[in-house]
């Protein structure tokens, strides 16, 4: 993906402080947007690619240095800021087993943790339970010192939260979210949640394999039953392509109605960064 900048005529750098500033950060590229809650309307999207495989360190550095030399995030008046960190170390527990003097032991179930590691939590909107995550401690401190009362959260909040809110209506509906080199997944039917994971993949074929076994555990049709897609993925990706050779109704999930984007966004797909734009909605 390309960097961008898409800055609407009515930012109005007086009026910060009713701004909520959204930050999405993975280890190869940084992008926020800015939402201007008056109107309900994001008037500031901008995304910066970071080369791929940086020692930690160096990752941090660049993290800072884009924050130091970006006009925009240099005002700290907003009314509130959030920080999506995309990382496959995480975990759900149902509100009936969570237990704060736990986190530690919920993540080692399933996950290597690093000495560095900040583990964090927050309470899902829509289905009884809480997201567990970590956070780079260096990371969370460069935020956390620029810009004061910040809210971290990991990208399964959102898309899950969307996704309940979306098809809560719906017989059964799958959605899945590409980030780079993962995939996050969601069942859900009749308003209940019936599977969430999160997978690495490294090519095609791995995506393609994990959504087609979870259509096949869960006795999903694949010549009628839905899958919404968002996140890096387009028609002509070829992720799409192998999918629809499986998939019969494949789709695009379009943006919540909760919020309008500026008519200069017009060149982003809805569904590339919604989970990024959805966090708005997430507490």
């Amino acid at each position: 993906m390309q960097n961008f900048e898409y800055i609407d005529e009515t930012l109005d750098a007086s009026l910060t402080q009713s701004y909520i500033l959204s930050i999405q950060v993975s280890l190869n590229g940084f992008s926020f947007c800015i939402f201007d809650k008056t109107r309900k309307k994001y008037v500031v999207f901008k995304h910066i690619n970071i080369e791929e495989n940086l020692p930690k360190d160096i990752f941090f550095d660049k993290i800072e240095n884009i924050i130091k030399n970006d006009e925009l995030l240099n005002n700290n008046s907003f009314y509130s800021s959030k920080l999506l960190f995309i990382n496959k170390q995480s975990t759900i527990i149902p509100t009936s087993y969570f237990n704060k003097d736990n986190l530690i032991k919920y993540l080692k179930l399933n996950h290597r943790l690093d000495e560095l590691d900040e583990i964090h939590y927050k309470k899902l909107n829509y289905i009884d339970a809480y997201s567990i995550f970590t956070l780079p401690s260096p990371l969370a401190s460069i935020f956390a010192k620029k810009f004061k009362g910040i809210n971290f959260y990991n990208q399964n909040i959102p898309f899950i939260d969307f996704a309940m809110f979306k098809h809560h209506n719906d017989t059964i509906k799958t959605s899945v979210n590409f980030n780079i080199n993962t995939i996050d997944v969601a069942v859900i039917k009749m308003g209940k949640l019936l599977l969430y994971n999160n997978f690495a993949i490294s090519n095609v074929n791995d995506a393609t394999y994990y959504i087609m076994y979870i259509y096949k555990k869960l006795n999903l049709k694949t010549e009628k039953d839905n899958l919404f897609l968002s996140g890096f993925i387009d028609k002509t990706s070829p992720y799409y392509q192998d999918l629809k050779n499986y998939i019969c109704f494949i789709n695009f999930e379009k943006k919540s109605n909760s919020y309008t984007n500026s008519y200069t966004f017009k060149n982003i797909h809805q569904h590339t960064f919604l989970n990024l734009q959805n966090l708005i909605n997430c507490e």
